[in-house]
């Protein structure tokens, strides 16, 4: 998936072109790696996986499918 720009969608905010899309994406996928990186949700697969399975190759799985899903459905 190759981004395009879209002059209609974006603005000039101090001299710098700025694209509510591009950031409102931006926005949400560090809202979804904050969720995921957070010690709670490390907590919960310490509870649910084995201890052989290491949960930062598990959080960056996840992390990994979810922006996939959501890079294709936006």
């Amino acid at each position: 998936m190759t981004y395009q720009y879209n002059k209609e969608k974006s603005s000039q905010i101090e001299g710098f072109n700025m694209d509510r899309e591009l950031a409102l994406r931006s926005l949400l996928f560090t809202l979804v790696f904050y969720l995921i990186a957070s010690p709670q949700t490390a907590e919960m697969f310490y509870g649910l996986l084995p201890n052989s399975i290491d949960i930062l190759i598990v959080q960056s799985l996840l992390f990994s499918l979810v922006f996939y899903l959501v890079s294709s459905y936006l």
